[in-house]
């Protein structure tokens, strides 16, 4: 187990950032409310930030997936 979520956690984010597959499986212990945001939102989200906003998410992102690949 990675974490355990909250209300307003959000997971899924890397495979959003960097079109790879997830890195990990969500279960959920009770009934829970899901919001699926689209791809095409955080695409047109990102186009719309600054270079160096975008190329920083873009680095850890990369850098999470190679430690999470390691056995963090």
């Amino acid at each position: 187990m990675l974490d355990t979520l909250v209300r307003g956690d959000f997971f899924g984010k890397m495979a959003l950032v960097d079109d790879e597959p997830r890195s990990a499986t969500a279960i959920a212990g009770e009934d829970v409310s899901c919001a699926v945001i689209p791809k095409d939102e955080i695409n047109e989200s990102l186009a719309g930030a600054d270079l160096l906003t975008y190329a920083l998410i873009r680095l850890l992102t990369k850098r999470l997936r190679r430690k999470a690949e390691r056995g963090a």
